[in-house]
């Protein structure tokens, strides 16, 4: 798959495209649909976050003690900027959550969970289109972690029983992380977890898996209200001899694959057996 950036940014150009094909452009600006790609846009931007522990210290430390510091800087820095991506990407997916709810019960509609106002409209129309490539991988290496690091990101793990799509459970699962770190119940890497190439990625890879997660969910909430409405749309910016590829809805199945090569820097966690 490529870069999750690189994800964003071409999932915000379908977004773009499909605002203009479905005429939405009069309610673009401070509306749901323009904060899907607003936020979607924006996270495709972040290059490099630094944060500094010791920024307000203001004392000379001895060369063991910096080099310590300087990998806690490393791993602030670095769990900062994945989880700043992660927070732009699910206000994306708040507002497509309320922009589709109308097609929604009025059960959901009432909810004031944006994200299961989403997860009503995946239940109801998740079927009208194929799953998305590698989104049951990808959920699957995310319910592995939470498994077995469930008290770093979670108070307690627990499988949901309840009767939903199958396409609903990554968000599910990724609404519990999100609280957790909304409502600070969450752990932070240390300068050890850091030291711990392990428990270094255990972090990186929950909050990765979670924006790759929210990232195809709403690819398929876009896919599906084409389905909806008209999937015959056109990429935003073609207009001659346009080819399957050039359909919105066909761009949005697989934004996220590589063109080159569709299992290239594929993000799955590496279970040790």
């Amino acid at each position: 798959m490529i870069s999750i950036d690189r994800h964003c940014y071409e999932l915000s150009y379908c977004i773009q495209s499909l605002i203009s094909g479905c005429e939405l452009l009069p309610e673009y600006h401070d509306s749901e649909w323009g904060r899907v790609y607003d936020w979607l846009y924006l996270a495709s931007s972040v290059s490099v976050v630094y944060a500094d522990p010791s920024r307000h210290d203001g004392y000379l430390y001895c060369e063991p003690v910096q080099e310590l510091m300087n990998r806690e800087s490393k791993a602030y820095s670095s769990f900062v900027k994945d989880l700043s991506v992660f927070n732009f990407v699910w206000s994306s997916f708040e507002n497509i959550s309320k922009a589709l709810s109308k097609y929604t019960s009025s059960k959901v509609r009432k909810c004031q969970s944006n994200a299961l106002k989403g997860i009503g409209f995946i239940n109801k129309y998740s079927e009208l289109v194929e799953g998305i490539p590698y989104y049951n991988e990808c959920l699957n290496d995310l319910v592995f972690l939470l498994k077995e690091k469930s008290r770093y990101f979670l108070n307690d793990y627990s499988e949901y029983k309840g009767d939903i799509s199958h396409f609903s459970m990554g968000i599910w699962y990724v609404k519990e992380i999100r609280n957790s770190f909304a409502h600070g119940s969450s752990g932070i890497p240390t300068v050890i977890d850091c030291d711990d190439g392990r428990k270094a990625d255990e972090y990186s890879n929950v909050i990765l898996l979670s924006t790759r997660l929210v990232l195809m969910t709403i690819q398929l909430m876009a896919s599906s209200y084409l389905k909806i409405d008209d999937g015959c749309l056109f990429l935003w910016g073609v207009h001659n001899e346009c080819s399957d590829d050039d359909h919105i809805l066909n761009k949005l199945m697989k934004v996220h694959l590589s063109f080159n090569d569709p299992i290239q820097d594929v993000l799955f966690y590496e279970r040790g057996d």
